[in-house]
């Protein structure tokens, strides 16, 4: 027999989940609808606020001054847009998933000695947390946005907008927990409307005045940006910038929808984003006025029209927090898999698509921050200080990520990929200026978010390193010596059970930590004999399948000094084992590797399973009495360390402590006392010098 195994990886049923990647690279219209209900909100709401807070601040209705902020925001959308992430960066993926942790996934796997993929690898943990701003503010100020409209209807709606506002608000966090797929369907007939209607608004108005179809002529914008001060400049495109915020959902939700959906999609949104932006400047070129009480975008709707648009706009908005709702509850699942972030509960809502989920914990911390930054704004315009800084960071860091992955996933040259996205780079840095002068006005709110957020995830990730570093110190036998001590001495009737995040495959691999009293002081309860079976049980969670049949459910061997003997009779009902009973007769051990398969659309019932692994390994005492042991380990900060050092190690112990142990979520707790919680050594100075441990992939039992 051999000293090591392969466990089977168990097939998923071709019913559930066997096309489920295969239909997101196809085009079809319920994706379509489904992308423009979750993944074009952000954007298409823009002419709500866009072209109105650039005239907001100072400038003069003439034709320069309109035709130059049309071409800007034409090409804008034309180049970081549709350029950047609709035609390359959509090709950029991880395994069908973009976005920010998709790209740090793909670093990952490059080589991390160069300096280049080390920096843009921690630009894109801060990243992250600024999309976690945006997916605040964005709610906030889209909603306001729309619902400001009815101050056009009466002077009433000016003192009770903020309470609608959240009202609205709390309504749209409320229905996440139906899933991106219910919602998408719905929201996407909404969207759909929304969008033909607005680009009907703009063009029968921009129909009338041929000037401002020269639009699309450079020219104006340099002769617009020409006219003003360097300051103005920036001011204005920093406005400007309002215009294609919501560029990076596009790239984030890829996993919800494919790439055919979201570019199909995009061909209808930019022609309707246009006309409606070119009939807001030809109602200025008409001889309109701005009115500072009056969003342009209304302006140009008949007067008849206006409170059924109203409430039109106001569903729209909340699509356009459906889109960033949406790529947070992403960012979420993709950095707990990359551990990054502690694990929170994710409830998949779509066993066709595992990147449909809702997040109950993230989706209340979202709604509780949206409804604070509308009490501390109070308008629209307030928020739009406060909008664009984040994106604009978020485009850069994108930009030189995809500059380093496009050689990978493109086949481009380094030299290639370093000039396309780099003139990208040096657009968005542009941008990202112009938007830095809003800081002390409201930007300082998505950044310190952003920074507080960067500051967990580093904190989380190097903690998680350094406790594997730590494990390392303590002191384990292998396999081969347990069995051989097992074998030297008697057993007694009762059963442990060892949750464990290794699958074990040789007889060289190291026990539980948790184990080790066990081996000294074998007694459980009033016992000083082993136990006469030991089941080592690990959890595997397939990313790919939705379900699991019934048949491949388990993956068990029994391990002797031989070495591992497999049990294919584990998966069938009829079939109870004799070892239990064989070693309750002879005083000697069992020993038991044992695999749950799940997949990703199910939810692990460990009782359910240990019950049926009681009758099928033979053994006579309920899963209530036997013995459950887990390793879960912190850690605690010792001497020599730096202020920094210090609050980094007792940040991360407080947030290992905030976590639910995984087993909670399992169901093991239910059983009763769950034993061999344990707290690892002292963390001296010379312990975070030393060079760091690289950290296995998660799995699903890791404690």
């Amino acid at each position: 027999m051999n000293n090591t195994v392969e466990l089977p990886t168990p097939d998923a049923p071709e019913s559930h989940d066997s096309h489920a990647h295969a239909d997101l690279n196809k085009f079809s219209l319920p994706l379509a609808l489904i992308a423009l209900g979750i993944v074009f909100g952000d954007i298409g709401t823009s002419p709500l606020y866009a072209l109105n807070e650039v005239f907001a601040h100072g400038l003069k209705p003439n034709l320069v001054h309109i035709l130059g902020p049309l071409d800007l925001i034409f090409w804008g959308l034309m180049l970081p847009i549709t350029t950047k992430y609709v035609s390359l960066a959509l090709r950029v993926n991880s395994e069908g998933e973009g976005g920010t942790f998709a790209l740090f996934r793909i670093l990952r796997e490059l080589p991390q000695d160069r300096k280049s993929v080390a920096i843009v690898s921690t630009l894109l943990i801060f990243g992250a947390g600024l999309l976690y701003a945006d997916g605040i503010i964005t709610p906030a100020i889209s909603v306001s946005s729309a619902i400001e409209g009815l101050q056009a209807i009466h002077p009433i709606f000016k003192t009770i907008s903020e309470p609608i506002t959240i009202v609205i608000l709390t309504l749209l966090f409320a229905v996440q927990r139906k899933g991106t797929a219910t919602v998408g369907k719905l929201f996407g007939w909404v969207m759909l409307v929304w969008f033909i209607v607005i680009g009907i608004l703009g063009l029968r108005v921009a129909i009338h005045e041929p000037l401002v179809w020269q639009f699309a002529n450079p020219i104006w914008a340099f002769r617009f940006l020409e006219e003003l001060t360097p300051m103005q400049r920036f001011e204005v495109l920093g406005y400007v910038m309002l215009a294609y915020t919501g560029g990076e959902a596009l790239y984030a939700d890829l996993g919800h929808v494919g790439a055919p959906a979201v570019r199909s999609c995009w061909v209808l949104v930019y022609l309707s984003l246009m006309l409606n932006y070119l009939g807001q400047g030809a109602y200025l070129l008409g001889g309109g006025h701005y009115n500072p009480d009056q969003a342009l975008f209304y302006a140009i709707v008949p007067h008849h029209f206006v409170a059924p648009l109203v409430f039109l706009a106001t569903l729209a908005t909340c699509i356009a927090s459906q889109a960033l709702i949406t790529g947070a509850s992403s960012l979420t699942a993709m950095a707990s898999g990359l551990n990054l972030m502690p694990r929170i509960k994710i409830l998949h809502t779509n066993a066709e698509h595992k990147g449909q989920i809702y997040l109950p914990f993230l989706t209340g911390i979202l709604w509780v921050a949206c409804i604070g930054v509308v009490l501390y704004f109070k308008t629209s315009t307030n928020m739009a200080n406060a909008y664009g800084l984040a994106v604009a960071c978020d485009m850069v860091i994108t930009s030189l990520a995809l500059s380093l992955a496009a050689p990978v996933k493109l086949g481009w040259t380094p030299l290639k990929a370093g000039l396309i996205f780099g003139a990208f780079a040096l657009f968005d840095s542009t941008m990202l200026v112009s938007n830095s002068l809003k800081f002390l006005a409201g930007g300082f709110v998505p950044i310190s978010i952003g920074i507080i957020l960067f500051t967990m995830m580093k904190t989380w990730q190097r903690g998680r390193r350094l406790i594997k570093k730590m494990s390392a110190k303590i002191n384990t036998i292998t396999l081969r010596e347990y069995l051989e001590r097992l074998k030297a001495g008697e057993s007694a009737d009762y059963v442990h059970l060892y949750l464990t995040n290794s699958i074990y495959k040789t007889l060289d691999d190291k026990i539980p930590m948790s184990l080790s009293d066990n081996v000294l002081e074998p007694g459980y309860g009033a016992s000083t004999q082993f136990p006469s079976s030991v089941v080592f049980l690990s959890i595997k969670i397939s990313e790919d399948h939705a379900y699991v049949a019934d048949d491949q459910r388990f993956a068990a061997h029994r391990l002797t000094l031989d070495g591992f003997h497999p049990l294919p009779s584990i998966n069938l009902s009829g079939c109870a084992l004799p070892h239990h009973k064989q070693a309750v007769t002879r005083g000697t051990s069992n020993v038991f590797m044992v695999v749950v398969n799940y997949g990703y659309m199910e939810t692990p019932d460990l009782p359910a399973e240990l019950r049926t692994l009681q009758y099928r390994l033979g053994v006579g005492h309920s899963p209530k009495q036997w013995g459950r042991f887990v390793d879960r380990l912190t850690l605690d900060p010792g001497e020599g360390l730096s202020f920094l050092q210090y609050a980094e190690i007792v940040l991360f112990s407080r947030m290992r402590r905030w976590t639910s142990p995984i087993y909670d979520s399992y169901g093991l707790s239910h059983l009763g006392t769950v034993h061999g919680v344990r707290l690892l050594q002292i963390v001296n100075r010379e312990d975070l010098q030393k060079p760091d441990v690289p950290v296995a992939e998660p799995t699903a039992a890791a404690m």
